[in-house]
């Protein structure tokens, strides 16, 4: 099986191949929950295609942000590191697409026999609190352009195409900036051929001049995870096992 989540493809032959009769692959529609805040873990998610948003509520009236997004560079299931068993957010399909499920018993087996699962895990925990705290300072200090360009940045990155299917209204509740906040920086990103847009479709005209645009937030969260483009195919050199 060829786990197209990037963090399990790097995982030794040898755990891809005792994790491979457990994994189950499903499509994720944009919209749906994986998980409510609170609700136990029942399968760890790893994202292939999709991409999900670990949303907090920032009011009583409804309005909601990302906390951070997940694509193929991670898992849903952070509380499991941390020796938790509940979600610590409400998690969202924000683009659909396909994920591996695994169950939570199944990794922790897997976890215990293979060194490089453990350290993998880990090392994406570390780098998802690196990505976190950036999101945080961005949404102190950034224009809402920039963050806008930055999330389709990072979004880009994570798909094997420039087409993101995605509606406005959803990218301004994953950045918590509001529609017309929204709205108006993307016109400017059109107007500079940098994408275009269209009944919930965004494409990427000028990827470079994107993640330009997305500054050095973005070139610091994408350096948080080298580690996983210095990984081997087997896993175990490059992580030092």
């Amino acid at each position: 099986m060829t786990f197209p989540n990037k963090l399990l493809s790097r995982l030794s032959s040898e755990a891809q191949t005792f994790l491979a009769p457990y994994a189950i692959t499903q499509c994720l529609l944009g919209g749906n929950e994986v998980y409510p805040l609170g609700a136990p873990f029942t399968h760890a998610c790893f994202p292939g295609t999709a991409i999900l948003s670990l949303m907090t509520d920032l009011d009583h009236d409804g309005a909601n942000a990302e906390k951070v997004s997940i694509g193929r560079e991670g898992f849903l299931g952070l509380a499991l590191i941390l020796g938790g068993e509940r979600a610590l957010s409400r998690s969202v399909v924000r683009v659909s697409g396909s994920a591996t499920l695994i169950p939570i018993p199944v990794l922790n087996e897997a976890s215990e026999r293979f060194a490089c699962l453990r350290v993998a895990t880990r090392r994406y925990a570390q780098t998802l609190v690196i990505q976190l705290m950036e999101t945080v300072a961005g949404a102190r200090i950034e224009s809402s352009a920039v963050q806008v360009a930055h999330w389709l940045a990072l979004a880009f990155d994570r798909m094997d195409g420039a087409v993101l299917e995605l509606k406005q209204d959803e990218l301004a509740e994953s950045l918590g900036i509001g529609r017309i906040s929204t709205s108006n920086a993307l016109q400017d990103l059109r107007q500079r051929q940098i994408v275009e847009y269209s009944r919930g479709r965004i494409t990427a005209l000028d990827p470079e001049g994107l993640r330009t645009i997305a500054g050095p937030r973005y070139a610091r969260i994408r350096q948080a995870y080298a580690w996983q483009d210095e990984m081997e195919e087997d896993g175990a050199i490059a992580l030092g096992l």
